[in-house]
């Protein structure tokens, strides 16, 4: 195969999309086969969305990821931030601009974990990080 030239897998597939020109049994056969096409499509797509929503009975799990399962990444996430900065703040010279835009940032996230968790964060000391 010549480069440009297109797969004849493709140029099939482009062609059974194509309504026929030869008769009426023709015509049949192919509104047989893009109905049945159709139907199988809608019938895969409500059971992915049934068993990622839970809904599939006979499955113990509760679809893909549940709200549980994110909040409590989101904390770990945000703690493991919230160190890291703490970290990088205090190995800043005490009063120097990076400093105190690090302590902003860490307020910031302090300030979201609070928001999604409901609890408050307890910022550890330079000398424990």
């Amino acid at each position: 195969m010549e480069y440009g030239e297109v797969p004849q897998f493709l140029v099939n597939i482009l062609h059974g999309l194509i309504p026929p020109h030869e008769g009426e049994n023709g015509l049949y056969s192919w509104r047989v086969a893009m109905s049945s096409t159709v139907m199988v499509l809608i019938v895969a797509i409500a059971g992915h969305l049934a068993f990622a929503s839970g809904w599939m009975p006979g499955f113990e799990k509760e679809g893909f990821v549940t709200r549980s399962d994110f909040s409590q990444l989101t904390d770990i996430t945000l703690t493991k931030s919230i160190l890291e900065l703490k970290k990088e703040q205090c190995s800043q010279p005490p009063g120097s601009k990076a400093r105190s835009t690090y302590a902003e940032l860490v307020a910031t996230y302090v300030k979201k974990y609070r928001e999604l968790t409901g609890k408050d964060f307890e910022i550890p000391d330079c000398d424990s990080v």
